[in-house]
């Protein structure tokens, strides 16, 4: 193709026809897409994004057990009043990883246990489609999560970090407990224990 040259009217038309084509298909190409998913959603297909979702084989063709069920665990232990943080740490520390590799974090998890794809649906602008694929959770069980968490919705948010350096490693030389820090106002932050001194 030609350089086109925009100094002149004519070019200037040219590029402007151009960039209006280009903006057609990409429209054309993003309504082609969009009602492709929907057609999937509403067949009931599983979702096609990518990796692996914790819980399912490739392609949601089988649940694979091991990973199910640490998912019924970590419901049913937010069920029972644990926090998502205390799920976490526990999952971390016996080494359960997402299909990324990554150990579990809060917003992670939480947003994998909100998602109806646990419990066999597809959505799509607040619309519920029944899937075709087992489901690790009841839809009720996916409800009665999403209702918790709304009452709550600071359930699972990740806190800003104000941790001092050495916070939790520092401990008291004569009793030996750990120490935090203490910013009280009008003082400058400094170490304290949690609790008076057990030798002092």
């Amino acid at each position: 193709m030609e350089p086109i040259d925009t100094s002149q009217s004519y070019g200037q038309f040219i590029a402007e026809l151009l960039v209006a084509q280009a903006r057609m298909e990409s429209a054309n190409t993003s309504a082609r897409q969009t009602r492709k998913a929907q057609e999937q959603r509403e067949q009931g297909l599983p979702p096609s994004n990518g990796r692996r979702c914790f819980g399912y084989k490739s392609g949601y063709s089988e649940i694979v057990p091991e990973e199910a069920a640490f998912l019924r665990e970590a419901k049913d232990r937010l069920f029972a009043g644990e926090s998502m943080r205390g799920v976490c740490f526990d999952f971390q520390a016996r080494g359960v990883v997402s299909t990324a590799g990554n150990a579990w974090r809060t917003q992670i998890l939480k947003r994998l246990l909100l998602s109806a794809t646990l419990s066999g649906q597809r959505e799509h602008e607040g619309k519920l489609f029944p899937g075709s694929w087992s489901p690790i959770f009841s839809p009720e069980d996916t409800e009665r999560l999403r209702r918790m968490f709304a009452a709550n919705p600071g359930v699972g948010r990740t806190r800003v970090a104000t941790r001092s350096l050495l916070v939790g490693l520092v401990r008291c030389g004569k009793c030996g407990q750990r120490m935090f820090t203490s910013n009280a106002e009008g003082q400058r932050r400094r170490y304290a224990e949690g609790k008076p001194c057990l030798r002092a």
